[in-house]
This record gives C-alpha cells, structure tokens and sequence, in this order.
C-alpha cells in the first residue's frame, strides 16, 4: 500500500519566517552588544548616527527577542500537534476501513 503523501503543514512556513527573523535580531543584538563594548571614540558623532535597527534594539531588544521566542514556541507546539492530530485522524481512518 502506498503511503499518501502529508498536505503542508502552515506551522512550518511560520517557524522559517520566525526563525530567520529571530536570527536577523539575535545577530544584530549581538552586534550592538559589541559595539557598545568598544572604546568611545573622540568623535562623538558615531552615537548620534545611530538610528534604525540599532536604536530601536537598545530600547526594545529584549521585549523583541522575547516575543520572537514566544512566537518560536508556539509555532513549534503548533507544528508538532498538527503532525500528530493528522497522524492520529489518518491511523484512525486505516483502522476504520479494515473493520
């Protein structure tokens, strides 16, 4: 017999978008960790350029990173229980078309 092919999982594609934008943050994060490490230069200029991601990561980082981990955290749990409810329903199905 042979073996029917599983439709997508939506839970997958979440978790690949989330993934790569948890990294992207992770990274960047990290990056502003570093600079910030580093010795001030005379040239005070350096910190009022920074704008965008960077700026938005020193006030907000670790509510973003957080949010990323939760979202992370359900898209797995989602994925995992799809998988096993369609692999619950299909054995069901199979048993009932032996009875």
């Amino acid at each position: 017999m042979a073996k029917r092919k599983q439709p997508f999982n939506p839970f997958y594609g979440a978790l690949i978008v989330v993934g790569v934008a948890f990294t992207v943050t992770a990274c960047a994060y990290a990056l502003m960790m570093v600079r910030a490490t580093q010795p001030i230069s005379s040239d005070s200029t350096l910190l009022a350029r920074e704008t965008g991601l960077m700026k938005l990561l020193d006030e907000r980082g670790m509510e973003i990173l957080g949010v990323e981990v939760l979202l992370l955290a359900l898209a797995t749990a989602g994925a995992i229980g799809l998988d096993q409810y369609r692999s619950h329903r299909q054995v069901a199905s199979e048993e009932s078309k032996r009875l």
